[in-house]
């Protein structure tokens, strides 16, 4: 699996299809809501139908083109971040925190695995997020993981910073931080979330 990047509105699209399916299989959003689902629409495409260039859409493909899992980057812009739809004051505080210190803040969002897919995805999409937060000096990543995960996320070196509440989804959503050199934890868990 190659990662790739989303370069167009169809692939947009199959990644909203990916994110529906889930999101309906775990009851988050009922059949009213696809078959198409944007989580943030104001980060996926601009008022005029362009992708919005502060996001960035990664995500991998198996065989037979099959989408496997997708992952979300937005640098903080004129958008703001997906984590000002639920923690608003959380949010506001960090961009503060970075804007004093000339740091750079990020959003980390939209990670979905296609059911049954193995541990591996994951692994390989958190080790995109590892690198493009040394590639493009992210200093602190804001994140919206299922508290169910929490383990997970705390084990790559994410740090939870709230309890679970729901998001604007009806999603259970705990908000973590990701700073680069916690995810160095990521070298240690290879041989348990890459594939071979």
């Amino acid at each position: 699996m190659i990662p790739e990047i989303v370069t167009t509105i169809d692939e947009l699209r199959d990644i909203q299809r990916l994110t529906f399916n889930e999101y309906s299989r775990l009851g988050y959003v009922g059949p009213e809501a696809g078959p198409e689902l944007s989580l943030c629409p104001e980060l996926d495409l601009n008022e005029d139908g362009t992708l919005y260039p502060y996001t960035t859409i990664y995500y991998l493909r198996g065989g037979h083109n099959q989408l496997l899992g997708t992952v979300s980057i937005t640098m903080d812009g004129p958008e703001g971040l997906h984590t000002d739809h639920v923690f608003p004051c959380e949010t506001e505080s960090f961009r503060q925190q970075v804007a004093t210190k000339s740091q750079v803040l990020a959003g980390v969002w939209r990670i979905v695995i296609k059911h049954g897919c193995h541990t591996c995805v994951m692994g390989m999409l958190m080790e995109i997020v590892r690198s493009e937060m040394y590639k493009r000096s992210i200093d602190i990543a804001l994140c919206t993981f299922n508290p169910h995960h929490r383990k997970f996320y705390e084990r790559v070196g994410f740090i939870a910073l709230t309890e679970s509440i729901e998001d604007h989804m009806n999603a259970p959503s705990l908000l973590m931080i990701g700073r680069p050199k916690d995810l160095e934890r990521l070298d240690v868990l290879k041989h348990r979330f890459f594939c071979d």
